[in-house]
């Protein structure tokens, strides 16, 4: 039945959702179980079968990886945790991969609402925005998920210029280099070198 939470959608994976976006302080055990989950769901989605998990489970594990996992990660991106926001940006990777087919809006807000954010703040750390470029590496580096991308997004009026905004990021990012305000241990501003002043958008993507 309905509204069973993501452990009833997904079954165990959808249990390990569950922990994964769970609200913990910066040492606690529950840190831990949500670190810990983390890297399970990354080592589950990167498996050589992965893709097969869409046919296997069906329906249901389509919903639990859009409504649970998708805004699971977008609230550990802004997480104090530098742990748990590196394993939850490198989670995006095998999604595009994997899942693109059924995630067109979820690929759509992650990009534009963390990735880019997280590239244009000055309150995001080097760290982060170097993982951010690795990732779009990883992403580029997929010849079929880059033209799909074009397909989905830049053909379609109804949606961002994705590709477009993804190459001239990258190219600015190749002009510019990233900040270095952070490696200096200036840090200033509100969100100081830790990066907890970034803030993040849970919506459907941003607009032309």
């Amino acid at each position: 039945g309905g509204g069973g939470g993501a452990a009833g959608g997904g079954g165990v994976p959808g249990a390990v959702v569950d922990v994964a976006a769970l609200g913990v302080g910066s040492a606690s055990p529950a840190l831990e179980s949500k670190i810990l989950a983390l890297d399970l769901l990354l080592y589950v989605l990167r498996l050589p079968l992965a893709e097969s998990l869409v046919s296997a489970g069906g329906p249901q594990f389509v919903y639990a990886v859009r409504h649970y996992l998708c805004v699971s990660l977008l609230k550990n991106c802004t997480s104090g945790n530098t742990a748990v926001v590196n394993l939850s940006l490198r989670l995006f990777v095998p999604l595009v991969k994997n899942f693109r087919a059924h995630l067109k809006t979820e690929i759509e807000a992650f990009v534009t609402n963390v990735f880019f954010v997280i590239l244009d703040s000055e309150n995001s750390t080097v760290e982060h925005k170097s993982l951010v470029v690795t990732l779009f590496e990883e992403i580029c580096s997929d010849p079929a998920a880059l033209a799909e991308i074009f397909l989905n997004y830049d053909c379609d009026l109804s949606a961002v210029d994705l590709f477009q905004r993804i190459v001239n990021t990258l190219a600015r990012v190749a002009k510019t280099g990233l900040s270095e305000r952070e490696l200096s241990g200036g840090g200033g501003g509100p969100g100081g070198p830790s990066g907890g002043g970034i803030a993040f958008v849970a919506g459907g993507g941003a607009a032309r």
